[in-house]
């Protein structure tokens, strides 16, 4: 199925859900769409405007898939000459060590 994005040519890289609604809306879009719509293309779930995309700083991955490759890349060889990730989030310490159970530094390095 090709992707349902104006104009993309692309392959659809699979069906795209907003779970809680009834019914639930399907989407068909190729991975760059996906990300740009809100979706985790990591896991598929739909992160757009929450929290996920204002801790990570990025699209298309949520928090939880973001920690995950983080933690799976450190020490990779090809990544050492790479800059450390950075908080971009919220300022309070507080909330940092709530919310992510202290994986984030006081410097702001994840």
């Amino acid at each position: 199925m090709k992707c349902e994005q104006e104009g993309c040519k692309e392959r659809a890289s699979g069906e795209w859900r907003i779970e809680g609604y009834d019914p639930v809306p399907v989407f068909h879009f190729c991975d760059e769409h996906a990300d740009e719509f809100g979706f985790c293309t990591s896991c598929g779930a739909f992160i757009g405007g929450t929290e996920d995309v204002f801790l990570t700083g990025q699209e298309g991955l949520c928090f939880d898939c973001f920690i995950s490759i983080k933690d799976e890349l450190e020490g990779d060889e090809r990544f050492e000459d790479e800059d450390s990730l950075h908080w971009t989030g919220a300022d309070d310490d507080d909330f940092l060590y709530d919310y992510t159970e202290g994986d984030i530094g006081q410097d702001g390095e994840i």
